[in-house]
């Protein structure tokens, strides 16, 4: 199997003199041991499970917490990484003058 995600947002600045798009890809394959489904979902559960035991990362941090905050998704996609996750961005910037 395969997991495929791409995104592309595109934003305009309030005062119109900037514009920017970013491009972001993933594509992950399974293999008989381990199907794309799993290892997107598991690893990233796991990840975000040792960020929890290690009680040093979001020392001070209480509650339900969204993976929008940078020291949660930082050492999440490191980590996915060194399991041969990795997205794939790009990023372009226009100036209207």
């Amino acid at each position: 199997d395969m997991v495929l995600m791409h995104h592309r947002i595109h934003g305009v600045f309030e005062d119109g003199a900037r514009e920017e798009r970013h491009v972001c890809n993933l594509q992950v394959f399974g293999c008989s041991e381990l199907s794309a489904m799993a290892k997107t979902v598991g690893y990233t559960t796991a990840a975000s499970a040792e960020l929890l035991l290690d009680g040093t990362t979001l020392q001070g941090e209480h509650g339900l917490l969204l993976p929008t905050i940078p020291k949660i998704y930082t050492p999440v996609l490191e980590k996915l990484k060194q399991d041969g996750i990795r997205f794939d961005e790009s990023l372009q910037r226009f100036f209207n003058c």
